[in-house]
């Protein structure tokens, strides 16, 4: 099944900051979308095998702990290209591409700079629903 055959918009909040989970979560049901939520690497990943199929982007913190995002990315890219990734992070957006430019592997769909204001959030995410 196709992100764009599910009824209702999914997206995985990867995130170990419990602010900016429910943050996330309450802009995704605002556009009238669900979300699922992961604190820990091996969490994002069973998420997203489990249900890569039917979502519609995931939100992923660089920094998550003691795991790196770019190694969540790359893993979960291996097991589905297609899904748009948006990198969280404290960091200036132009490292941020940076540091994916100098690594030569895959570049995420989107960056979100934290702290986020809630409409730019809204704008990105309305985004990927279309």
């Amino acid at each position: 099944m196709l992100a764009e055959a599910h009824s209702t918009p999914l997206f995985l909040i990867v995130d170990d900051d419990p602010l900016i989970t429910r943050l996330c979560n309450r802009l995704i049901h605002k556009l009238g979308a669900t979300a699922l939520q992961a604190e820990t690497e091996s969490a994002a990943i069973q998420h997203f095998t489990t249900h890569h199929s039917e979502l519609t982007a995931v939100l992923l913190d660089l920094h998550l702990g003691d795991s790196d995002g770019q190694r969540i990315l790359e893993a979960c890219h291996a097991i589905d290209a297609d899904v748009p990734f948006i990198i969280m992070s404290g960091y200036p957006e132009p490292l941020i591409r940076e540091r994916f430019e100098a690594s030569n592997v895959i570049k995420p769909s989107a960056y979100l700079a934290k702290p986020f204001r809630s409409k730019n959030a809204l704008d990105l995410l309305d985004g990927f629903m279309r």
